[in-house]
């Protein structure tokens, strides 16, 4: 599907950047890893912190993002402190993976700017301050998102063809919230701040990937 957002990304810099990276490899193993960490993903919804082998990861957003995989058998790093950072996990998936703003799969991280004033300028304008899991893509293209907001793992909601309609005309919810208004900015949904769909070349999780924080 496409994307009709009206807001070029320009995450990590001043001027726009497009992702438009080849869909990975749709083998039966990579396809059989995906799924799992979406299943794992799905299974986080209302549990608390991720500890795995001792390793806990942390309660926010990458943090669970990182435990999800790492649960799923992929190890990618930063256990010690708790998860990779979310501009961590993205310039993993640059250096090695598939950046795209369409065709998400099951397993994905989806990466998303402007979400909260990550460096207290008083300004949310900050790029890469958030990511999530793709669980599923519904068949009109809605994607479900797995992640951790607001003190919780939860599901969302997003729908590239219709960023700005939180409803479809039967009242089926399109896109959640990812940005609430405040006196200065309006609300902004998943799509609206949406950058660009991850993913890395899955193996078996007996070989694992690693990065260093």
């Amino acid at each position: 599907f496409g994307l009709e957002s009206g807001r070029p990304p320009r995450t990590l810099g001043e001027n726009p950047v497009v992702f438009d990276d080849p869909s990975p490899s749709d083998d039966d193993d990579a396809r059989a890893a995906r799924d799992r960490i979406a299943k794992v993903a799905g299974e986080q919804v209302g549990k608390g912190q991720i500890v795995i082998a001792g390793s806990r990861y942390r309660m926010d957003c990458s943090g669970v993002a990182s435990g999800i995989y790492a649960k799923a058998g992929f190890v990618l790093g930063g256990e010690q402190s708790g998860g990779l950072d979310v501009k961590s996990l993205f310039q993993l998936v640059r250096k090695s993976g598939s950046l795209r703003r369409r065709n998400p799969l099951p397993g994905d991280f989806a990466f998303f700017d402007d979400t909260y004033d990550a460096n207290g300028d008083g300004m949310r304008d900050d790029p890469l301050s958030h990511v999530a899991i793709v669980e599923r893509v519904d068949d009109d293209g809605t994607v479900m998102l797995v992640h951790r907001v607001g003190g919780a793992v939860v599901r969302a909601r997003m729908n590239l063809e219709e960023p700005h309609r939180r409803h479809d005309d039967k009242g089926h919810v399109l896109n959640h919230y990812l940005r609430m208004g405040d006196g200065s900015s309006p609300a902004k949904t998943t799509a609206e701040l949406f950058v660009a769909f991850g993913s890395l070349p899955l193996k078996s999780p007996a070989s694992p990937l690693v990065a260093s924080r």
